[in-house]
C-alpha cells in the first residue's frame, strides 16, 4: 500500500510523512545494527556465561582480557577476549543500572585485572 502511495505522488516534494518514515526507518537500522553483540550475560564461580542467537558458551575469567564500562542512562560493559568464540572476541551486555559499578568490580577482579 505504501508503495501504491508513494508512486501516486509527485516526486517533485517530500512530506512531513516520508520524512518522518525514512527517519523512523533509519533509526531501526542504527538500532539493529549497535545491538547486533549485544549479549545475555550469566556468572558463577568460575565463569562467564554468554548466550546469543548462536547459543550459549562458557567463558572462564582467565580469558577475559579487557572490561570497560560506560555509564550513563543505558550504562553498558564492554568485554574483550583474548580467545575468538563462535560470537567474536567482543561483546556488550547491559548490567542492571543499580548494580552496574559492583558487577564491573567483580568481574575484574575475578578476571585480575587492574581498572
Amino acid at each position: 500500500m505504501f508503495l501504491f502511495y508513494a508512486l501516486s505522488r509527485d516526486f517533485g516534494r517530500v512530506d512531513h510523512f516520508e520524512w518522518a518514515v525514512l527517519f523512523a526507518l533509519g533509526g531501526f537500522v542504527a538500532a539493529l545494527w549497535m545491538s547486533r553483540k549485544l549479549r545475555h550475560v550469566a556468572a558463577d564461580d568460575d565463569y562467564l556465561y554468554v548466550a546469543g542467537a548462536s547459543g550459549e558458551i562458557r567463558v572462564p575469567y582467565s580469558d577475559i582480557e579487557k572490561i570497560t564500562w560506560r555509564e550513563g542512562r543505558n550504562s553498558t560493559v564492554r568485554v574483550k577476549l583474548k580467545t575468538a568464540y563462535d560470537f567474536g572476541s567482543t561483546f556488550y551486555f547491559i548490567p542492571p543500572s543499580a548494580d552496574a559499578q559492583e558487577i564491573v568490580r567483580v568481574l575484574r577482579e575475578k578476571s585480575s585485572i587492574a581498572e
